[in-house]
């Protein structure tokens, strides 16, 4: 069990199968905004396309070789529909929210510094 522990330890380390499931999670996020474009209202949908480049870049900035394309087609493969994705619509909205207060409270720091 522990030599399993510590096998496992190592792998994650390595980086492949955390930063995997880490692209994974953020593809998903990627599939859900993407279909989403054409759904919001115009007033809208500048900034669900900034949340898929928000998703994409973090996959581009963790693992640069990843194959989003084919894994986005082998999910859409698996799941025409995109019903296993519905569980993921408030993680993304929630990464989406989070960081985007993070942004404006920097830009209002920035901002009395710039006074």
């Amino acid at each position: 069990m522990f030599v399993g522990a510590l096998l496992l330890l190592g792998t994650i380390q390595a980086g492949a199968p955390a930063s995997d499931a880490a692209n994974m999670a953020d593809l998903r996020c990627v599939a859900i905004l993407s279909a989403a474009v054409m759904r919001v209202p115009e007033a809208q949908r500048a900034g669900v396309q900034s949340g898929v480049m928000f998703f994409y870049g973090r996959i581009m900035g963790r693992t640069p070789g990843f194959d989003t394309e084919g894994r986005m087609i082998g999910m859409m493969k698996a799941d025409p529909e995109g019903k296993s994705l519905a569980g993921d619509n408030m993680r993304c909205a929630k990464e989406m929210q989070d960081h985007g207060q993070k942004l404006m409270q920097m830009g209002k720091r920035m901002g009395a510094v710039a006074k």
